[in-house]
Order: structure tokens, then sequence, then C-alpha cells
């Protein structure tokens, strides 16, 4: 049996057109934006003499890798983190305040990795329950969306040390 010289062409053309299919795939199957190794740290402060008041304080590390001459689908201008205290029991929080963190990511082309650090929520009340909400956001371009992602984690409250009258912050580590 005689294999025409076309056939084969036109077979090795169909194979190495499978794998560009199947690496592309592969390719846009991965993630290009990632967040990890969230940790909080329970601060307090005296407000006024006597009363002491916590705050959290977060880390975490954000990751985008864009990639383009044009921004397109995997690419994102900012990464940005946000963090509040929320009481445990129900009820609105739209009035809790976000505090921010921002890191441009401009160029394409270009991975980005920030430990995004030490950036603080306001004061709550140490005698109730709280929860830390954090959002991790990619910024990108019309027409995509931007990608958020939230999460709730536990927070304890610190307590100053008795007799404490003030001076520095003292923290303790929360997991």
């Amino acid at each position: 049996m005689q294999v025409s010289r076309q056939w084969l062409l036109c077979s090795a053309a169909l194979l190495v057109a499978a794998f560009i299919l199947l690496g592309s795939a592969a390719r846009a199957q991965a993630k290009w934006y990632a967040y990890g190794a969230v940790t909080t740290e329970c601060k307090y402060v005296e407000v006024r003499p006597g009363v002491f008041e916590d705050y959290g304080v977060v880390w975490a590390n954000m990751f985008v890798s864009n990639e383009g001459a044009i921004p397109g689908n995997h690419y994102a201008n900012h990464m940005r983190i946000k963090a509040r205290l929320v009481p445990t029991e129900p009820g609105h929080n739209f009035f809790r305040h976000w505090n921010t963190e921002s890191v441009e990511t401009p160029l394409e082309n270009t991975i980005y990795h920030r430990r995004m650090k030490g950036f603080s929520t306001d004061t709550v009340d140490p005698g109730k329950g709280w929860k830390l909400q954090v959002k991790f956001i990619w910024d990108r371009q019309v027409p995509f969306h931007d990608i958020v992602k939230k999460r709730t984690y536990k927070f304890e409250t610190c307590e100053p040390p008795e007799g404490r009258s003030g001076g520095p912050e003292i923290g303790i580590p929360q997991t």
C-alpha cells in the first residue's frame, strides 16, 4: 500500500494544528490571577483615656500575569485588596467602611506579585464578636468586568494587659 505525499502532509498539518489548539486551551484554563497567604493581626489602641478599641491589620499576597500587547481578557490594570470588620450578629453592614490597599499593574506580558501589607481596618469594640471581610480585586478595562473574590475570616479580638494605661500598640497574631 502506497501512501501519497499529500495525505502525509495533510495528516502532519492536522496533527500540528491539534497540538496548537490543545496547548492554547490548556493555557486558557491556567489561572492568570491569584491571591493567598492571608494573615491578620489584632491590635488595640487607646481611643480615650482608659478606653481601648481593637482593629485588624491585614497582609495578603496577590498575583497577576498580564498577557498580550493590547489589554484584553487576561490583563488587569490594578490589584486591590479591601478589608473591614463586621459584627458576627445578623444585620446590615453597608455602613461599615472598607479600607483599601492598591498597586498598579500597567505593563503587558509582565507578571506581578505583591505582598499587600499592613493596612488597618477601622477600630471596633473588643467586647463584641467580629469577623473580617476581605475583597481581592483585579481591576480591568472595559468591556471586561473586574474580578472580585470575597472572603470572610474569623477575627479574635485582643485585650490590653491589665493596668495598661496607653503607650505603643501591642498586637496578638491571629490566623
